[in-house]
């Protein structure tokens, strides 16, 4: 589940850290329906998300290149609070757009 900002914000001013670190790269090879950026992994903050290779479309369900947050190579890394990283999807419309994501 995606977390509200204020949700994420109580959580880190409770003083919430995560047991672990997780981190990796998520290759989209072909353009198409949105898929997962991670395997299902249990989160206490979230993650912090840079695309690494073209543009890619991030999200929950249904995301595409109409309603998703756009996070072009170009742009600052972002942070999305949330307890599950298969929650996240994300969507390219070029082959071999790419991200990396770390958090806990």
């Amino acid at each position: 589940m995606v977390m509200g900002f204020d949700s994420m914000k109580n959580a880190v001013q409770e003083g919430i850290t995560p047991d672990s670190v997780v981190h990796g790269r998520k290759t989209f090879l072909a353009p198409g329906a949105a898929v997962s950026i991670g395997d299902s992994t249990t989160l206490k903050q979230g993650v912090n998300v840079k695309t690494t290779t073209g543009t890619v479309y991030l999200g929950g369900v249904g995301v595409d290149d109409t309603d998703g947050y756009a996070l072009a190579s170009t742009d600052a890394p972002i942070f999305i609070p949330c307890d599950n990283l298969a929650d996240i999807l994300g969507r390219a419309l070029a082959s071999n757009a790419s991200i990396s994501f770390i958090g806990g």
